[in-house]
C-alpha cells in the first residue's frame, strides 16, 4: 500500500523483471480505489497486508488468479466465446490512449516498453482516425489554402512555360 499515492494520482508499480515504474491513475480511479480501500479491502484477505489487491493469505495476488477472475467477470456479463483475458485490457487502453489523441512516447513509458515499436504493437488505427489525424495535422491547407485551385494551375502553367523557355 506503500506505493499508492493517492494524493498525487500516481502508483509505484512493480511490472516484467522487477522494473519499477511510476504510473498516473485518474480522478475516477483515485475515488473507486477509495471506495475499494473503505468498503471491500479488508474482507479480501484475514490479516493485514501490504498489497493493494491482497490474496485471502494477505500475499500478492498471482497471474493466475487474474486471469480466473476476468474469465468469471466476463461470463457474468454475458461475453461467452469471446477472448477476454488481462492483457485485453491493456491492448485496449493503449488503442484507446492513442485513438484520444495520446503520445507514443507517453505510452511506451506508461505500458512500460523498452522500445517504441513494442508500443506500436499495441496500436490499431482506423481509416476514421487516419482522416482525422490527416485533416488536423496535414500542411496542405496552409501552403495552399491561401489561393484557389485557378490561382495554383495559373502560377503553374506560368512556371512551366518560364522553365520551358
Amino acid at each position: 500500500m506503500s506505493n499508492l499515492n493517492l494524493a498525487e494520482f500516481m502508483v509505484l508499480v512493480v511490472g516484467k523483471g522487477q522494473k519499477e515504474r511510476l504510473l498516473p491513475f485518474s480522478p475516477l480511479t483515485r475515488k473507486e480505489l477509495i471506495r475499494y480501500i473503505k468498503h471491500f479491502r479488508s474482507s479480501l484477505c484475514q490479516s493485514e497486508s501490504i498489497f493493494l489487491f491482497p490474496n485471502k493469505y494477505g500475499e500478492c495476488i498471482s497471474v493466475n488468479s487474474v486471469q480466473q477472475a476476468v474469465k468469471r467477470l466476463a461470463i457474468k456479463a454475458g461475453l461467452q466465446g469471446i477472448k477476454c483475458h488481462p492483457h485485453l485490457f491493456r491492448h485496449t487502453f493503449g488503442s484507446i490512449f492513442i485513438a484520444k489523441g495520446g503520445n507514443e512516447l507517453i505510452l511506451k513509458e506508461i505500458m512500460g516498453h523498452v522500445s517504441l515499436a513494442t508500443t506500436q504493437k499495441y496500436t490499431h488505427f482506423q481509416p476514421e482516425d487516419l482522416r482525422k489525424q490527416h485533416w488536423k495535422y496535414s500542411p496542405t491547407d496552409d501552403l495552399f489554402g491561401k489561393f484557389d485551385c485557378l490561382t495554383i494551375v495559373g502560377n503553374y502553367r506560368h512556371l512551366r512555360s518560364y522553365l520551358l523557355k
